[in-house]
């Protein structure tokens, strides 16, 4: 017997994309893309990298229910917090942007810009300095 959709505790958009393509489907894509923005086309085509993860069907379905759209995917079940902020510490180190260091860890982008900030002293590398010191 399947889990019921509700049972699973998915934030809302998660619960919607699982109604509509299944737990599986929504699963994937919030550890694909959660803690991100992610575009909706009207129509999904073979080649298009949602209907690559998910399937074409569940990728038609998404659209259908959020076709145009810009939207924030949740978190899934990334892990704990300490390895997510250990991850994405990692790859922007290894000079990956905040979304690809989100995409990866499976924090928020917000999440990873206060987590440079605090550890970081919010400076870029390849920024110049103001004084030319």
């Amino acid at each position: 017997m399947a889990t019921p959709v509700g049972k699973l505790g998915l934030p809302p958009v998660l619960r919607t994309i699982a109604d509509a393509a299944g737990v599986t489907a929504a699963l994937k894509l919030a550890q694909a893309r959660g803690g991100t923005r992610i575009y909706v086309p009207r129509r999904v085509a073979e080649g298009h990298w949602l209907a690559e993860l998910i399937g074409v069907e569940a990728a038609r379905q998404v659209a259908k229910m959020y076709a145009g759209e810009n939207v924030l995917i949740p978190l899934g079940l990334t892990g704990t917090v300490q390895n997510a902020r250990r991850v994405a510490r990692q790859a922007l180190d290894e000079g990956a942007s905040v979304t690809q260091a989100a995409r990866v860890s499976g924090l928020t982008e917000r999440t990873i810009y206060n987590l440079r900030s605090r550890e970081g002293g919010g400076r870029q590398d390849d920024q110049g300095d103001l004084f030319g010191e």
